[in-house]
């Protein structure tokens, strides 16, 4: 509906040390440029997304709000040995 990029916040929750993301209009810098890479998770390929910037991996939060939505975060931590909880499943539309 939008049309944004996603963001990366440039600092860090003090407590989880993940960053915030969010939707901008414009893309000048690397906290909006994102690389996937390849897994595979049981008969599936699936992509880890990291931010270029700060090489955090892309999650969804926990929290579930009463719309059904949850936050998304750059997960500042190990992940490729967690596919079935850090990576994506992407399909074209």
């Amino acid at each position: 509906k939008y049309n944004q990029y996603l963001k990366l916040s440039s600092t860090t929750d003090c407590n989880t040390q993940d960053r915030i993301i969010f939707g901008t209009n414009t893309a000048d810098t690397t906290r909006e440029q994102w690389f996937l890479q390849p897994t595979k998770y049981e008969n599936d390929v699936l992509f880890f997304i990291y931010n270029r910037e700060y090489n955090d991996a892309l999650k969804l939060g926990r929290i579930v709000d009463a719309s059904g939505d949850r936050m998304a975060f750059g997960h500042d931590g190990e992940v490729a040995g967690l596919p079935d909880i850090f990576s994506w499943f992407v399909t074209p539309f």
